[in-house]
């Protein structure tokens, strides 16, 4: 998979057709690659995000980038986990 060179919040998946010299737009990634999961900061494809481990997103919220660690970790009452800081925890959300 390509990756460009570029920090934008917004991402572009194609497909190249090498017979044709042309690029296709993927509208579903996960549908592309016949998986249930695939994770933004690593490309690969996986049956689940939660069995899915990455050093390039968030453990905790599955941001990616990873969430910068604040002082104290916030808990989640609904799911009786901790997070690392109020974004994380808003990202959870």
């Amino acid at each position: 998979m390509f990756e460009g060179q570029i920090d934008y919040s917004k991402r572009l998946n194609l497909l190249y057709d090498d017979v044709k010299c042309h690029y296709h737009v993927i509208v579903n990634l996960t549908a592309a690659m016949a998986k249930k999961y695939v994770c933004k900061g690593c490309n690969k494809a996986c049956t689940s995000d939660v069995t899915h481990v990455c050093d390039q997103t968030c453990s905790d919220c599955a941001a990616c980038p990873p969430c910068a660690y604040a002082e104290v970790r916030i808990p989640c009452d609904d799911c009786h986990r901790n997070f690392r800081s109020p974004a994380c925890f808003a990202n959870h959300k």
